[in-house]
């Protein structure tokens, strides 16, 4: 079980007043003596479910009426699906952005090496599998960043 509590890095006198007090515990630790009250929290963490401490018996109870309240799983299966949905809309902007970002860096880089526009425009094509126009589009895009212009 570790406790702490937070101090100014420099000056241990100085504590925020949070009136928090954070405990982590190692469930699966094995230094140290432990209550049987203890013990029997740490079992149930570590999901074993026999212990016979009246304390595990009854946060054994309360997990399983919480699982089982059909409002709450609702509830939690919203969630899940919500963040899910969340999820998979920002890898997909995100790789919207990265595809953008790799096509804007592949034009820098060969503009850096003096390629002429139409050899540039012809490359990001065939290396993004994307049409002249497109890839126009992107040379463009670059061009007015580079010009001053909002991109």
């Amino acid at each position: 079980m570790y406790q702490f509590h937070y101090y100014e890095d420099d000056d241990r006198q100085l504590r925020l007043s949070t009136n928090s007090h954070v405990i982590l515990i190692n469930a699966l630790g094995t230094k140290g003596q432990i209550t049987p009250a203890l013990a029997a929290v740490l079992d149930v963490m570590n999901r074993r479910r026999d212990n016979a401490n009246p304390l595990a018996v009854r946060l054994v109870k309360e997990i399983d009426d919480y699982n089982r309240d059909k409002k709450r799983r609702r509830a939690l299966m919203n969630l899940k699906m919500r963040l899910k949905d969340e999820r998979r809309l920002g890898l997909s902007e995100g790789r919207a952005e990265g595809r953008d970002e790799m096509a804007l860096g592949l034009i820098h880089a060969l503009q850096a090496q003096g390629m002429p526009q139409k050899q540039i425009v012809e490359a990001l094509a065939l290396a993004r599998k994307i049409s002249l126009a497109e890839a126009q589009r992107y040379y463009e895009q670059v061009a007015r960043a580079n010009s001053g212009g909002a991109h």
